[in-house]
Formats: C-alpha cells, sequence, structure tokens
C-alpha cells in the first residue's frame, strides 16, 4: 500500500523572514522521499535539478523505488497548484520547486561550473541568499561531503540529513558489548548456572568477567542476568569472548533477527554463515539459507556481465564464496553422509540449491518458510530495502543481518542513513531482535591495523 503524503497542498504569500531556506540535495530525497515534511515550520526548496536527477535515478534498480516515491511527493504537493508559488505544509512550513534559470552574471563571483549537477543545486542557494529576505538564513542539506565544503568555502551553512532516530549521531549504536564485573558471591552462583540479579542495564546480550582475563557469554533480561549454555559448533571456533558472545546470540532461537556489526576482519559473515548451516544443512532441517547481498561495487562499474541470473551475480559472491572454504575445511572431519557439498551446488538457485545468494532485484512478492536469511554487507542497502528483505520473511524463518556501517559503497547513504542503521535504530529493545558489534579483528594483524588506521 502506498504511504499516504503527509504535505498540504495550499499556496500562501511569501514567508516570514525570520524562517530558513532548506536548499535539497537530491540524495536527501533517496534517503527519505518525504523529507520535505520534516524541516519544521522552515522553507523547503527543491530545484529543477534534482527533479531532472530523480527522473533518471528512478531507473536504476538501487534506487528506483525512493525516486518514485519522491517525486510522487512533489506531484502531489505541485500539480495542482500555481507554478512558481510557495505551497504551505501541515507542518507550517513552506514548500518552492524552484525553477530559476542561471545566468553567468549572477554568479561571476563564483568558480562555479554550472554543468555539474551539484553546483546548480549550490547556485540556487546562492540566489536566495543574494535575495534581502534570506540573507543568513539559507542551508543547503546534502549527504555529500563534497557539496557541503564547497557550500562553507562560498560562505553558505550546509548540514547532514538529520533522520529523528539519529539527530544526535549513530555511535551510540555501534558500541562493543557492555562487560559485566560481578562480586566473589556473584561468580560462584554464576558459574553454577544460577541466575543473578541485575538491575543496572536494559536487557541486551552481555560478556560477564570472571578474573584473570576470563569471559563468559550471558543475557541480562528484566533485571536478571542468565548465563548461555556450553557452545557446541561443528563449523567454526569463536576467537575471542566477543565472537562466543555473538554466536551464542545467533544460535539463540528467541532471537529472530540478529544484527551482527563491526569493521572488517572481525568475523561477521563466517559466524553467521555457521550458524545458518550447521541447522539448514548439517541437521538437514527443512527449508533453504538465502543470502542477500547489495550489487554495488568498491570501483568503477566493470560493464555488462553475460550468462543466466547465477553467472552474472558470481562476483558478487566472492566474499561468501571465501567464508563457505574456511567452514568447508573445518567439517572436513564429519561424516562422509555429512560432508558439505561444493559452493556452486549449493549456491545455484536455478538448479535447486540449498543456499542460494542472491540480489534483492526479484524478491517483492516472495514469502520464505522455514530459511534462514542473510543479509550480508547491510550498510550499502537502504532502508527501503531493509524492509523489503525483512518482509519476506516466513514462519520459522530467522534473520541475520551483517554489516560495517563504515565501509558504505553506496554513493547515497551514510551511516546515519543507511538501511543497517535504520534497523538497529529501529529494533533495539525488541524482544525478538538482538545486536552484537564486534570489535576485536581476527583476519590477520594486516587487516586489523588496516581497519583501525585507514
Amino acid at each position: 500500500m502506498a504511504r499516504k503524503n503527509k504535505l498540504l497542498t495550499t499556496v500562501t504569500t511569501k514567508p516570514q523572514p525570520a524562517r530558513k531556506v532548506f536548499i535539497l540535495d537530491t540524495n536527501i530525497l533517496l534517503v527519505d522521499p518525504y523529507a520535505i515534511d520534516t524541516f519544521e515550520d522552515n522553507i523547503v526548496v527543491v530545484s529543477m535539478t534534482v527533479m531532472e536527477e530523480l527522473d533518471g535515478l528512478k531507473k536504476r534498480s538501487n534506487t528506483e523505488y525512493e525516486a518514485r516515491q519522491a517525486i510522487n511527493a512533489i506531484m502531489e504537493l505541485t500539480t495542482s497548484k500555481k507554478p512558481g508559488r510557495q505551497i504551505q505544509l501541515r507542518n507550517g512550513g513552506c514548500f518552492i520547486l524552484e525553477s530559476m534559470e542561471f545566468r553567468s552574471a549572477d554568479l561571476k563571483d563564483f568558480q562555479l561550473n554550472l554543468e555539474k549537477p551539484d553546483n546548480r543545486i549550490i547556485a540556487t542557494a546562492i540566489k536566495y541568499r543574494q535575495d534581502k529576505d534570506y540573507p543568513d538564513r539559507v542551508v543547503i542539506v546534502s549527504n555529500d561531503s563534497a557539496v557541503r565544503i564547497k557550500a562553507h568555502a562560498i560562505g553558505i551553512a550546509s548540514e547532514e540529513y538529520a533522520a529523528a532516530n539519529y539527530s544526535n549521531g549513530v555511535d551510540h549504536l555501534y558500541q562493543a558489548p557492555t562487560e559485566i564485573g560481578l562480586t566473589e558471591q556473584q561468580i560462584n552462583d554464576w558459574v553454577k548456572g544460577k541466575t543473578v540479579s541485575y538491575e543496572q542495564i536494559s536487557d541486551q546480550p552481555v560478556l560477564v568477567s570472571l578474573g584473570k582475563n576470563q569471559w563468559s557469554s550471558g543475557y541480562v533480561k528484566k533485571g536478571e542476568l542468565k548465563p548461555y549454555g556450553a557452545l557446541i559448533s561443528e563449523l567454526v571456533q569463536p576467537l575471542n569472548a566477543q565472537q562466543e558472545l555473538a554466536l551464542q546470540v545467533t544460535f539463540d532461537t528467541n532471537n529472530k533477527i540478529v544484527a551482527l556489526t563491526g569493521q572488517a576482519g572481525t568475523g561477521k559473515t563466517i559466524l553467521a554463515l555457521a550458524v545458518a548451516i550447521e541447522d539448514k544443512l548439517l541437521k538437514n532441517h527443512p527449508g533453504k539459507v538465502y543470502i542477500f547481498r547489495p550489487n554495488d561495487q568498491l570501483a568503477d562499474d566493470i560493464g555488462f556481465l553475460p550468462g543466466n541470473l547465477d553467472e552474472k551475480f558470481n562476483p558478487y559472491k566472492r566474499a561468501i564464496r571465501d567464508a563457505y572454504e574456511v567452514l568447508q575445511q573445518s567439517g572436513a572431519g564429519l561424516k562422509k553422509s555429512r560432508k558439505l557439498q561444493d559452493f556452486d551446488s549449493l549456491t545455484n538457485d536455478a538448479g535447486g540449491g540449498k543456499m542460494p545468494i542472491l540480489p534483492i532485484n526479484f524478491i517483492r512478492g516472495s514469502t520464505l518458510h522455514n530459511a534462514y536469511i542473510i543479509i550480508d554487507e547491510a550498510q550499502n542497502f537502504t532502508a527501503h530495502q531493509m524492509k523489503t528483505i525483512l518482509t519476506r520473511a516466513g514462519r520459522n524463518t530467522r534473520v541475520i543481518i551483517t554489516g560495517d556501517p563504515d565501509q558504505i559503497d553506496n554513493r547515497f547513504l551514510t551511516k546515519r542513513s543507511c538501511g543497517l542503521t535504520n534497523v538497529i535504530g529501529k529494533m533495539r529493545g525488541n524482544k525478538i531482535f538482538s545486536h552484537v558489534n564486534l570489535t576485536q579483528g581476527e583476519r590477520s594483524e594486516v587487516a586489523t591495523i588496516a581497519a583501525e588506521l585507514l
């Protein structure tokens, strides 16, 4: 069902000078197609340059939905009104679809190449600043750092778009697991498997210090600190206390949605894969493991890829293949009847493989029952894309989300606006959701120091 547009549609006179004028970049409307309605009683301006970019982006698979939603929201506001007039919004603000023409004489004091869309958006801000009513009240809103830097250079205020839940930053969402110290008596009770009263923190998974650099995994629930049982995994052995906690949380079937986050090399993907494979393949339970990965690229587009869907998506399977081969080696001692089959057969969706690795392009309308859904590299999905995948989960299906919010390849997303942060921010505290942020790298000394310093 389409979201009901909250934007009202009446024309007003010129607004009061005390209001700010927010000039929106295209990327804001891709993060939130209804961002126009979030600037309180101020003036929100969308230029023709932004409309042109949205028109082009509605044809791209990873931006189509957001671009069309933004276009529809603006259309409902403007098409029944006289062009060039201000439109009253329900929150008391005003909206302007700006179609001004730029002349070189207007911008003779600024080194701006108007062939570039970003510079035309900045030029719109310059024109509003030259209006005697708004000399010091113009703000460019963009998630593009380069746009904000250029705005600063010419003396125009700028800011990153702050989603409502994260206006004060997102670092609090990505903290290392809470570490708890106990009294000697509490430790004695704990090692005997007893519940310990602990009301100091909210419900969450925790690491319990047993002294002498020894740690145990547990969780706080309704003021009680409870231990996890002994960890038994056939495919992977945790290399540190954080990984053990992550495995315990992921194996815990009470957690229907688990997010494992952290920098490169902390073990997110291999831990998620191990849990799903052990349940669906080694135990031969009904259902499949579905792995969804974004098809954003770190470098320039490599062009058209020949073949069927499986063949086209092969380059994006590389990280999963690497992790699977490690697990396959770990399971080398399993009985022949339980050994993991070869990767290509297992991930061949057309051939009935039990662990297909898929883009999300064709997922709408699907219902995945009795499954594990792994959403890998989730920081490169938009909030809408994450919602699309999560709403495919059917009966007896669990979801494992992995991602590093500091390694985003989608140029329209930021740590604050990406789908990974949106899910964690909105689901934390829900009884079926749990999150563990891993901070200890284990891939190699090179990978760890590169992730920390570069």
